[in-house]
């Protein structure tokens, strides 16, 4: 993702992320409030429809009640 935002005018990245929580967790923690644009990180659920049914957003300045998106 670094090498991507590096020299682009990139502002919101949309991640769309099936995998284990704890690799979720870590791929947080490289997120950087300085550096990165605003990342909105969609939860997938297999048995559910839409299988993006929410999402969360990292690095905005929104509100807290704004920080998890509904589909």
């Amino acid at each position: 993702i670094d090498s991507i935002i590096q020299n682009s005018n990139i502002e919101i990245i949309h991640l769309f992320y099936a995998g284990p929580p704890s690799l979720a967790v870590n791929l947080a923690r490289k997120i950087s409030r300085r550096t990165d644009p605003e990342f909105i990180i969609y939860n997938y659920m297999n048995s559910q429809s839409p299988k993006y049914k929410w999402g969360l957003v990292l690095n905005s300045d929104y509100s807290i009640n704004n920080l998890i998106i509904k589909n």
